[in-house]
């Protein structure tokens, strides 16, 4: 990092109010790791914030099928990206029943015509907002 040692040694204890942003990038980077922001617009409606975490996740998940297509002659290593895959789906739908789960009870909606429209790719959120 082209730094003196107390300097890394404030940045990982939290006490150097004084750092940049170029200095945190560095430290990752020399520890290894990769970094990640992602900014949110708190304003837009909060169907929009959960779509783009949606999509992130989708995108991440087809890194790992990209992975596995790479490496199918590593059984084991496509053996447990199928289960992860499995795992993350299970957790899915256990998090999202939970989720509904605690709707109001006076909350109605025509399940038939929300599975017809989630099917639909062009269906937009105002339809969905009609059931």
């Amino acid at each position: 990092m082209s730094c003196d040692a107390s300097k890394i040694s404030r940045l990982e204890s939290g006490s150097d109010f004084d750092w940049k942003f170029t200095d945190v990038a560095q430290y990752v980077n020399a520890v290894g790791y990769s970094m990640h922001i992602s900014f949110c617009d708190e304003e837009l409606p909060l169907a929009d914030r959960i779509k783009q975490n949606v999509f992130e996740t989708k995108e991440l998940l087809d890194e790992l099928v990209e992975l596995a297509n790479d490496n199918g002659d590593d059984g084991i290593l496509v053996d447990k990206i199928h289960q992860f895959f499995g795992e993350v789906l299970f957790n899915f739908v256990t998090r999202f029943s939970d989720s509904k789960d605690n709707l109001p009870p006076s909350l109605s909606y025509d399940e038939g015509k929300i599975s017809e429209l989630l099917d639909d790719d062009s269906v937009g959120q105002g339809q969905l907002a009609e059931c």
